[in-house]
């Protein structure tokens, strides 16, 4: 990559930079109930406590958009640029999905050139991090739910990039409660022996 500031680099969103894709759960309809009786955020932000229990966990109905698996175009690259930063990119084309919506193009240009460490993925992988990592929530109701959906459609035919551990401010830490997930257990998926750890 350049090191001039006219860096640019075009952001595409994933049903255009994919070259093919399919559905694995159609779209569904349900009624939500208010989830959240309580938030101590009222007495520390009251604002945001408001927006909780007035407008975000209320009870009504909600869609949850199909579930698609796309395949990304030979020779996609992979910039690991933190622990929940996995920027796919492709010449001067990057998956919009996995960029943080403020990052600047300087932002993008740095996780792509810090990165020097090439490694080839050889067999079909299922990329299953992107920023928001770090919140259970986000990995247990986002990103676990499509690797379930991507295993029962194709049982252990892929494997699953995930991070190998995550940094606090503190220390580095392993990210157990994500290999955790995927690990063997009894059953008929045994997905979880086919980690790939970038």
């Amino acid at each position: 990559m350049s090191n001039n500031s006219t860096f640019k680099m075009q952001t595409i969103d994933l049903p255009d930079f994919a070259v093919s894709s399919e559905v694995l759960l159609g779209s569904v309809i349900f009624e939500a109930p208010s989830c959240l009786q309580y938030t101590n955020f009222l007495e520390l932000n009251e604002d945001l406590g408001r927006r909780h229990l007035d407008g975000l966990y209320i009870a009504e109905t909600q869609t949850i958009p199909e579930v698609r698996l796309h395949r990304l175009p030979q020779g996609t690259r992979l910039a690991v640029w933190t622990d929940e930063d996995f920027i796919a990119y492709l010449d001067d084309r990057v998956l919009a999905d996995q960029v943080r919506p403020y990052w600047q193009p300087n932002d993008i240009k740095t996780a792509i050139e810090q990165n020097t460490k090439l490694v080839d993925i050889s067999e079909e992988a299922l990329l299953s991090a992107r920023f928001g990592l770090r919140t259970w929530g986000h990995w247990l109701g986002e990103l676990l739910p499509k690797i379930v959906c991507a295993e029962t459609a194709y049982p252990r035919r892929f494997r699953y990039i995930v991070p190998r551990k995550r940094r606090t401010r503190y220390k580095p830490t392993h990210n157990w409660p994500i290999p955790r997930s995927l690990w063997d257990r009894p059953g008929p998926a045994h997905f979880c022996r086919r980690r790939q750890h970038i």
